[in-house]
């Protein structure tokens, strides 16, 4: 069975930006979006939401712009994985869409 992957924090990532330990950051494409992989030291941790689950950026412009202002300019892309097909399946609301008629029509 496999384990959930070991993650790092935005706080801890910037620390270890600041101190110039990142060797480098692969973002790899996947069903529901990008995710990142820190790379320090010999360790590789996935980028962590504040719940600890990994981070999921739906945008590619998205993770740039998250990573840009941290210092991280150059990274990785691994697009093996990623379906752009499947961001458009899973954004469909149709309870959302009948409530926003109903609302219109009253």
């Amino acid at each position: 069975m496999a384990h959930p992957p070991e993650t790092i924090d935005h706080t801890t990532l910037t620390r270890l930006v600041e101190a110039g330990v990142v060797r480098g950051v692969d973002v790899i494409g996947h069903s529901g979006g990008w995710s990142v992989m820190v790379k320090y030291g010999m360790t590789e941790r996935m980028l962590a939401t504040r719940r600890g689950s990994v981070r999921s950026f739906r945008k590619f412009e998205s993770l740039v712009a998250y990573l840009r202002p941290l210092g991280i300019v150059q990274m990785h892309v691994n697009a093996a994985n990623y379906d752009p097909e499947s961001l458009k399946a899973n954004r469909a609301r149709p309870d959302a869409s009948a409530r926003m008629r109903r609302l219109l029509a009253s």
